[in-house]
């Protein structure tokens, strides 16, 4: 069995073979819900999955380019994916 720190990576949660843990489900389950307030989002991470926000995202950004993330909720899994920021190179200069 794996520590419980290296369980929290966001690395861990990541698909074995397909397949994603329950823990990762419970991140998109979580994920689904609507809120209207971020501090309200923000304190029900740290409630229920004892995480901060930062690691919380990453972890579900991490989940978003995962296949088996995909087949389980291709919606979600999209939404995630076209709101992520644009990443821009510096320009040359």
């Amino acid at each position: 069995m794996r520590p419980e720190s290296e369980l929290m990576k966001p690395q861990a949660v990541i698909e074995t073979a397909g397949v994603l843990p329950a823990f990762a489900e419970q991140i998109l389950d979580f994920e689904r819900l609507q809120w209207r307030y971020p501090a309200a989002k923000e304190n029900a991470i740290r409630r229920e999955f004892s995480l901060s926000a930062t690691h919380y995202y990453q972890i579900l950004n991490a989940l978003a380019d995962t296949e088996a993330g995909y087949r389980l909720d291709p919606v979600l899994i999209k939404r995630l994916r076209v709101r992520r920021p644009r990443r821009t190179r510096p320009a040359d200069g």
